[in-house]
């Protein structure tokens, strides 16, 4: 079994592979077990060019092995104690694909928090003896552009101010000058962005369709981002490493 790097790619290339059941888990892994402050970090790294580590994938290509071995694809909405595994996932018959051998967390977190929901027990409420999402309410992931954290202030020393909010919650938040909030997912909506200009014109229609256009901070020498909502569209083709591990066939 021999190992290689192969060229890195972005994220909005590895969340479409992971919607077509490209990129699958093997029965080997565990099942998901990160906490919504676990994955809000993450998100906070990316936003500040931290490196995310490299991934490692086996590649899968022989019909016996898609016959044989068991492989889950990525879960997308999770639930405390109710669906934190992965759902098994057919591969005989499906077309060549990647098992993901290091880095399910992270990937599983990128796709819970741009195409999927985090739910988890409301407090002074019993745990019922089904899913009920009224104890339960699924939470999508929010960045507030109203304003950058103080490192200082938070436990985790974030930077950006990413949470994991119900719809009851950002309604109640709608209106409040210190909360705007973007829902991170929309994101992969926006046109691709391959310039500075470009990032900077999406930026500013998007602000302006909001009505945040006193939120525009504008920089003669773009020394700093017009908003929080720029470094976003940058690392939506934030790239990072990946190896692959071909099992030779007999």
């Amino acid at each position: 079994m021999a190992g290689e790097y192969e060229k890195a790619i972005t994220i909005e290339k590895a969340i479409h592979q992971i919607v077509n059941r490209r990129y699958l888990l093997p029965a080997i892994q565990r099942k998901f077990t990160w906490s919504s402050s676990q994955i809000c970090v993450l998100f906070d790294s990316i936003m500040r060019g931290y490196p995310i580590n490299t991934f490692m994938f086996w590649e899968v290509r022989e019909p016996e092995v898609k016959k044989s071995f068991r492989f889950y694809q990525f879960l997308e909405r999770y639930c405390e104690r109710f669906e934190e595994n992965n759902p098994d996932f057919d591969t005989k018959g499906h077309g060549d694909f990647l098992a993901v051998i290091d880095g399910q967390q992270r990937l599983t977190s990128l796709y819970i928090g741009l195409k999927g929901t985090y739910a988890y027990k409301l407090p002074r409420k019993w745990w019922p003896r089904t899913k009920d999402d009224s104890i339960l309410p699924p939470r999508k992931l929010y960045l507030n552009l109203a304003a950058p954290l103080d490192e200082e202030s938070n436990e985790e020393m974030m930077s950006h101010e990413f949470k994991f909010l119900t719809d009851a919650q950002f309604n109640e938040d709608s209106g409040k000058a210190d909360k705007i909030w973007f829902q991170v997912g929309e994101i992969l909506d926006f046109d691709a962005a391959e310039t500075d200009d470009d990032v900077l014109d999406i930026v500013m229609d998007f602000l302006q369709g909001m009505g945040q256009e006193s939120n525009i901070r504008l920089s003669c020498e773009r020394a700093c981002p017009v908003s929080p909502l720029e470094p976003v569209v940058r690392w939506r083709q934030s790239t990072f490493s990946i190896i692959f591990f071909a099992i030779a066939s007999k």
